[in-house]
């Protein structure tokens, strides 16, 4: 898992080739787990749910919906750039609601972003640039989990706690996530808010065509009945990877779709295809290797409890929430390990099972130190308009928010609720 990390982090390691070199140390490592095991991240769902969503962004941004959905988000770019980006924070709570996932969101906004920069003649990797592509990456998927139907967090979270309605998840978690999104963007603002306040020259969208032209139509009529069957999982039980499938084979498909095979190969999904896989194949291997549960076990015997108070005991599990998932680099996969691990060392200060579980929820959504801890700062990074660095410094100042929140704000609030 250290290795795991280190080689992700290193600036001048391409995230694939580093990917590879971990399934090799796995392959090499694995004692008696069979060799498939080692390479089972490749057969998750997960992998086919993104190259339905890759060819959805794909789609919106080649027949420019998705230039005529952003034009909207953002007020066509009106008063500048912080004004955008003030809009595109005050519009996270509300997308989950119209496109649950957080990845697909961003396989739309993320390209048609860049394109945007590309035509508004920003430098790469400018303030504003950056700051929204961090919005994107790490303040858009959590805006999803404040939603019981915001993707595979919430689900994994929910399904293991248990006794979840849509309205009881969103009371308990609305608050949390919210709350950090605001201050998330405040931080982004003051760590890259030197930049031009009003419109530079050639800032700004232009209108589109007032009629959705046919190739738009297309890629609405593969992507509405896919968000709805999303949106109704309950009723059919379909994984997220098969609407999703629908979609992209109704996109290449000659007569119905906008895509080529070409698009894809043109669009390089293999980077991001290979470090989830990997991230995957890593978290899988260090939970039936057991070394978290280890770690819990070895910290509640040696009496360290006794010794800090109650406010310096939930930033210790908060370090420990951080540094599990540095180690497993999957969303579910972390929450899967950890909502176990982490209920007895919390319920030895008096947090209850649920609370100890939401809170292993909100940690593993909001600190992100490297950008292949999540396929949405993945899909963030691969626009080269981010650095290892800028996740890094923008994930360990969130780690010091997060710490103060649940002290201050987030365990008070759940206590207030009966829940603590």
């Amino acid at each position: 898992g250290c290795a795991a990390v280190i080689l992700w982090m290193a600036p001048a390691l391409p995230l694939p080739v580093g990917s590879l070199f971990i399934l090799l140390l796995l392959g090499l490592l694995r004692g008696e787990m069979p060799l498939p095991q080692v390479f089972q991240g490749f057969s998750s769902p997960v992998i086919f749910f993104l190259l339905g969503v890759l060819a959805i962004g794909s789609a919106t941004v080649k027949t420019g919906l998705a230039w005529r959905l952003l034009g909207l988000l953002l007020g066509r770019g009106r008063g500048g750039p912080w004004a955008m980006f003030r809009r595109l924070l005050c519009s996270l709570p509300l997308q989950p609601i119209l496109i649950p996932s957080a990845i697909t969101r961003n396989a739309i906004l993320v390209p048609a972003f860049q394109q945007f920069f590309d035509r508004t003649g920003l430098l790469a990797r400018s303030g504003i640039a950056r700051a929204t592509f961090l919005t994107l990456g790490v303040l858009n998927a959590m805006a999803s989990s404040a939603f019981l139907t915001g993707g595979l967090v919430p689900i994994t979270s929910s399904t293991l706690l248990g006794g979840f309605t849509w309205t009881r998840w969103f009371l308990l978690m609305s608050v949390p996530y919210f709350s950090l999104i605001l201050l998330g963007g405040v931080v982004l603002w003051v760590l890259y808010g030197r930049g031009p306040g009003k419109e530079p020259p050639g800032w700004g969208m232009e209108d589109p065509p007032g009629r959705l032209s046919r190739d738009e139509r297309r890629v609405l009529g593969a992507l509405v009945p896919t968000i709805l069957l999303w949106l109704t999982d309950a009723l059919h039980g379909l994984s997220p990877a098969l609407p999703a499938l629908f979609a992209g084979t109704l996109l290449y498909l000659p007569g119905t779709g906008v895509l080529s095979w070409r698009d894809l190969d043109r669009d390089g999904p293999l980077t991001l295809l290979v470090t989830v896989g990997t991230a995957l194949s890593l978290a899988q291997f260090l939970t039936a290797s057991g070394a978290p549960q280890w770690a819990a076990d070895r910290l509640l015997a040696s009496g360290v409890r006794e010794l800090v108070p109650l406010a310096a005991w939930v930033a210790l599990l908060v370090l420990l929430i951080t540094g599990v998932h540095l180690g497993v680099p999957n969303l579910s996969g972390a929450i899967a390990l950890l909502i176990p691990v982490v209920g007895p060392l919390a319920a030895a200060v008096g947090i209850s099972p649920l609370a100890s579980g939401l809170m292993v929820t909100i940690v593993v959504d909001t600190v992100i130190l490297y950008p292949a801890q999540t396929t949405t700062v993945l899909l963030a990074h691969s626009t080269g308009q981010l650095e290892t660095g800028d996740v890094l410094r923008f994930g360990l100042i969130m780690l010091g928010v997060t710490v103060a929140m649940m002290n201050l704000v987030i365990l008070p609030y759940w206590r207030l609720l009966g829940v603590l």
